[in-house]
């Protein structure tokens, strides 16, 4: 998130120099091997962090799931042994969000959500914290807390959707939550500033608010903020069920196309197989429709989807 026309980039062998404004960097490359970066379908994977909602859904940076084939959620109450296969739902790519819904049959709910979601503007000094999977190849899956507070009510280059933040944060944060000192959630952690110490940034709540309304019709922020007075180490023990690892790859998951559970929130009679899926009396938002020769369809009964097409029948 910056520009400056004084940048130079050379390479020699192995190495890289990076010169800005006269200021050098030398980095020498360790990985991807050259006959990994020759080959453009082998695997590449990535990570970042991510949070919980209601009925399934996990919000994230757009930047953490940007051409992803497969997306799967790590450490959903705690438990790092299993993934969650998780499908996007919306995007905004503009303000850099991305909301997910887990898809997988195994996954029985996050239960009650212990914060709730703050969405007027905070004030400039106020404390909060970070909880975020930063640099997981280094510094392990653990859940990683980093304290600060709101430095400015804009971001980069007065961005009025961010804020500025002192918590230290890392590749890695990216899309992890942003808490107030009483356990709201007012951010979602985004970016840093390469050229500051301890300078980042986070998107604020209301972007999410508006991300979530346009895209889905129930209400799925929390609203039970129930670590309000708790000290710091009561707020993460609490929270931290509730933050995930969100482990991206370039490689489409083997199950991805056959076995897909349809939403199931309205409880909605559904089965599958390996090449259709049949849902039964779908609930909806309306079982009238009218078209313009005033003729009325009373119902749909049955959805049929398969690779090639989708029925609906009324």
């Amino acid at each position: 998130k910056t520009i400056n026309n004084d940048a130079y980039v050379m390479f020699e062998g192995g190495s890289m120099k990076v010169v800005i404004d006269n200021d050098e960097e030398g980095y020498l490359k360790m990985y991807p091997t050259s006959s990994f970066a020759n080959n453009p379908s082998a695997i590449q994977e990535w990570s970042g962090t991510g949070f919980a909602l209601k009925s399934g859904y996990v919000v994230t940076n757009y930047h953490v799931i940007e051409n992803a084939k497969s997306i799967s959620i790590q450490g959903v109450n705690g438990d790092f042994a299993k993934r969650y296969e998780a499908t996007i739902v919306a995007t905004d790519k503009y303000n850099d969000l991305a909301l997910l819904q887990i898809i997988d049959n195994s996954f029985k709910g996050f239960g009650t959500i212990p914060y709730s979601v703050k969405t007027t503007v905070s004030e400039v000094g106020e404390d909060i914290f970070v909880l975020g999977y930063p640099l997981t190849s280094t510094m392990g899956d653990e859940i990683k807390l980093t304290t600060g507070v709101i430095s400015s009510k804009t971001g980069f280059q007065g961005d009025v959707s961010l804020y500025q933040i002192s918590a230290p944060i890392q590749p890695g944060n990216s899309g992890g939550p942003l808490f107030d000192n009483k356990g709201n959630l007012v951010g979602i952690v985004n970016a840093k500033h390469k050229g500051a110490e301890n300078v980042g940034y986070a998107i604020k709540t209301s972007y999410l608010k508006n991300l979530i309304e346009s895209s889905i019709s129930t209400s799925i922020l929390p609203n039970n903020n129930q670590t309000a007075g708790f000290p710091l180490t009561g707020k993460v023990k609490s929270l931290k069920n509730y933050v995930f690892m969100i482990s991206c790859s370039n490689q489409e998951n083997s199950n991805t196309n056959s076995q897909k559970r349809i939403d199931n929130i309205n409880n909605n009679q559904y089965f599958s197989n390996k090449s259709e899926i049949v849902i039964h009396n779908p609930m909806v938002s309306s079982n009238t429709l009218e078209d313009d020769r005033n003729y009325t369809f009373t119902s749909i009964s049955r959805v049929t989807i398969n690779e090639d097409h989708t029925i609906v029948e009324l």
